[in-house]
């Protein structure tokens, strides 16, 4: 099944020419604030930073992304608080 998708994947690219740095590879992690005492965070572009989650009461939340294209550059760490600051 999987090996089906890669032909018909590959089939795609041909089909449009898309080049390997056109695609990208997204992903996005919730994290809760202030749980806790304060935590340190490491991320794959190795940096490290210090959060504070909420108390169990609290529907506070983050939204961190990270970003790869197919040709390995990687986009900034995007992170999204609560109040949609970014």
């Amino acid at each position: 099944m999987l090996a089906a998708w890669f032909e018909e994947y590959n089939c795609t690219v041909g089909i449009y020419n898309i080049v390997v740095g056109d695609t990208y590879n997204y992903d996005e992690t919730g994290v809760r604030l202030s749980i806790g005492k304060k935590e340190k965070v490491i991320t794959t572009i190795f940096k490290a930073f210090r959060i504070t989650a909420a108390k169990d009461t609290s529907w506070e939340s983050a939204t961190i992304t990270e970003t790869i294209s197919g040709d390995g550059a990687v986009l900034s760490l995007l992170v999204i608080l609560c109040d949609g600051t970014l």
